[in-house]
């Protein structure tokens, strides 16, 4: 049951808000000066924060909070009850099914009618003031992956008591479950639940990459989760980088926002299962940009057309008849990175995906994207990458 805050609106069917109840010719009370010494004071202590004793009286009740948190649950037929947080005077109209109850805490408010004695009934449900309690709580995180292979990889296989999650982020490989096989395409995800065995290899002869993480999850139902192809959206693509960004920062409280995104992603990757409307989106890849700007749409496009040959500011900006400054800012705004920065790393992920197919030697790689020597384009990969070509190259083919 959801707390609902009281005003004019929201609480119309059972009466209405007051700013102030002590000036009683502003709420047309009726209250001669020894009715105001009538008042009754309540006071709730946490002990009693469940009961199904509810009120209600023959005529108009006002009620107004003191000190501390309350709630407040009317009905008007007894049966379907709706809970407000009592934090202002208030009037019930006559009939009006009520309870109050404190919040965690001590509250006390005062109470007034016309009619000192109330109607009770003991109804067959308590009520109670829960709160908001998650049903999915994630315990720990374990690993977290991303991982580029060529079209000969295979992993014999292994089982673990924790969950793991894979998800394709280019080209698709198979993952053969308790002896089921599953393929999944750029944009899918697959969770393996605790101890169940489960193996990979590429689907076909084309390099892919693919991103894992593996925790402890409760989950009421895991059969719901298990044993599926998801074809994610934008958003859990944008959840699964936020959490291999978290990883790779290591800034402060990133455990706590990979743990929060992991959850997120778990939620949505149920809901996905239970909406049969929900069609396939595209999914963005690692380096693709979605631009609205068409200047800038126009760069990306030169850019890509002519990765091996020398781009520059300059050139772009005659090409695309605008001034350096105006392509520069514009660029800046949609891409997030400068030109020169995005060419070069436009450059090296196209260096690593010749890499992976396989078919060149380094040296070819680097006449083929223009550098101007291999030592050059080495200490370039480097730098991006934490390791060499040829480094890169025995590490995808393990």
């Amino acid at each position: 049951m959801k707390i609902l805050e009281i005003n004019a609106v929201s609480f119309a069917d059972y009466g209405q808000p007051y700013n102030d109840l002590s000036h009683r010719e502003t709420v047309n009370i009726n209250i001669t000066d020894k009715d105001v010494h009538e008042w009754k004071s309540v006071t709730l202590n946490p002990t009693s924060s469940r009961s199904n004793e509810i009120r209600s009286f023959k005529c108009k009740v006002y009620m107004e909070p003191l000190d501390g948190v309350g709630v407040l649950f009317v009905s008007c037929d007894k049966h379907n009850f709706k809970m407000f947080l009592l934090d202002k005077p208030i009037s019930l109209k006559s009939g009006i099914w009520f309870c109050v109850l404190p919040y965690q805490c001590d509250f006390t408010y005062r109470l007034y009618s016309h009619h000192t004695e109330s109607q009770k009934e003991f109804i067959d449900e308590f009520l109670t003031v829960q709160g908001i309690y998650p049903s999915i709580h994630i315990d720990r995180i374990y690993t977290v992956l991303y991982q580029e292979h060529t079209g000969t990889f295979r992993f014999k296989g292994e089982r673990h008591p924790y969950w793991e999650l894979t998800y394709v982020d280019s080209g698709s490989m198979m993952c053969t479950v308790e002896g089921r096989d599953f393929e999944l395409k750029q944009g899918d995800m697959l969770l393996f639940a605790p101890n169940q065995f489960h193996s990979q290899r590429a689907a076909n002869k084309n390099p892919f990459s693919f991103f894992t993480v593996s925790f402890d999850i409760n989950l009421s139902d895991p059969d719901i989760l298990c044993s599926r192809v998801i074809s994610s959206d934008n958003n859990m693509h944008k959840l699964i980088k936020l959490i291999l960004s978290e990883y790779t920062m290591d800034m402060l409280y990133a455990q706590e926002v990979m743990v929060a995104a992991l959850t997120q992603l778990v939620v949505t990757a149920i809901r996905a299962t239970q909406d049969s409307k929900r069609t396939a989106q595209g999914i963005p890849s690692t380096i693709t940009t979605k631009i609205k700007n068409t200047v800038v749409s126009n760069c990306l496009r030169i850019i890509d057309e002519n990765i091996a040959y020398k781009l520059t500011l300059d050139v772009l900006s005659k090409r695309l008849c605008v001034s350096k400054s105006h392509l520069s800012k514009l660029f800046k705004e949609e891409v997030g990175i400068g030109v020169s920065d995005y060419i070069r790393d436009r450059r090296l992920e196209q260096a690593k995906h010749l890499i992976q197919v396989g078919n060149y030697t380094i040296t070819q790689v680097s006449d083929m994207l223009g550098y101007c020597s291999v030592c050059y384009f080495s200490t370039e990969f480097r730098k991006k990458y934490n390791l060499t070509p040829s480094e890169y190259s025995k590490s995808i083919t393990i």
